[in-house]
């Protein structure tokens, strides 16, 4: 028989491998974001960069340039936002699984 020692320190590798478990889960789940967002922003940038083309003497139509000045003004105020958010998710669940 396994004595309590030997329970208690199998029960510790445990919670110990599924705390590690959940921060890998949760690193790789952030970063994902991170990288997503990140794609979009360069993508963003590139589409802000085209609105100096003119195709055929004839400049992007003002409706199109608003359009796009409009979606980089969003990602520029809101681009705090995944890291603060991604930290503070990660925050909680660490705190969920502290006691564990």
């Amino acid at each position: 028989m396994d004595s309590l020692h030997q329970k208690r320190h199998r029960a510790h590798i445990s919670k110990a491998r599924f705390r590690r478990s959940v921060t890998d889960t949760l690193d790789y789940i952030v970063n994902t974001g991170l990288s997503i967002y990140e794609r979009v922003r360069n993508f963003l940038t590139a589409l802000t960069s085209s609105t100096t083309i003119v195709v055929d003497q004839f400049p992007l139509s003002a409706d199109l340039l608003k359009q796009i000045g409009d979606a980089d003004f969003m990602l520029n105020v809101s681009s705090h936002l995944p890291q603060a958010q991604s930290l503070k998710k990660t925050l909680d669940i660490e705190n969920v699984i502290s006691p564990v």
